[in-house]
């Protein structure tokens, strides 16, 4: 199985492979709105995409602040 994190803000999400780069990039977009991070646990396919099979929220943060 892959571990991906996932940034979700309004109504866009972003995926990155390290939960550094997840948070500080969740962190600068919610300054004026929020953003959460989720770590997904799945598998690729055969076209590259990403499909999770469980997914957990690690932090939610709203105008650059953790909540």
């Amino acid at each position: 199985m892959a571990i991906i994190f996932s940034v979700c803000s309004n109504g866009t999400t972003h995926n990155f492979e390290s939960k550094r780069d997840a948070t500080n990039f969740a962190r600068k977009i919610s300054k004026d709105s929020y953003s959460r991070v989720y770590k997904d646990n799945g598998s690729y396919n055969s076209m590259g995409h990403f499909h999770a099979v469980e997914s957990t929220l690690v932090a939610y943060y709203k105008d650059g602040k953790r909540q």
